[in-house]
């Protein structure tokens, strides 16, 4: 072979190799580092709905069972009834996001674990986390029931 067909033989065998390497390293990426990504992305927003909601099982008794309190003293203004029911009002309200909320995202979680592929063996080399805590950790919702 002359010197001109090796240089022309090696330069096309290193784009051939160029272009495995770049085919292999994005099918990697899209089926595996970016849904692994993603998924820990929704554990951060199931966090972040965990920690805004925390307040609100405890405000939701409190004004349920203040309307019944009060209702039951007929000495109480009208203006203070109206309060109260507009505090149950809007706090059954802020509940009933929270629980959409949640369960979309617990939703999300068990589609996410779906679409990695070869999950339980990512699951036993621990890059992602195991999916019974991830289920475990989206069985209950707000009202304490398990689905």
């Amino acid at each position: 072979m002359t010197e001109g067909v090796k240089i022309a033989i090696t330069a096309g065998l290193t784009a051939i190799g160029g272009v495995v390497v770049f085919v292999i390293g994005q099918i990697v990426q899209k089926w595996f580092i970016d849904p692994i990504q993603e998924k820990r992305k929704l554990v951060g927003e199931i966090v972040h709905s965990i920690h805004f909601y925390a307040n609100l099982p405890g405000y939701v008794y409190i004004a349920k069972k203040r309307p019944t309190i009060l209702t039951n003293q007929e000495k109480i203004g009208s203006f203070q009834l109206e309060h109260i029911r507009d505090v149950t009002s809007t706090a059954m309200t802020k509940f009933r996001e929270a629980t959409k909320t949640l369960r979309d995202l617990s939703a999300q979680i068990h589609k996410n674990i779906q679409v990695i592929p070869l999950y339980p063996i990512l699951e036993k080399l621990r890059i992602v986390r195991k999916r019974e805590d991830l289920v475990a950790s989206t069985r209950c919702n707000f009202r304490g029931k398990s689905k």
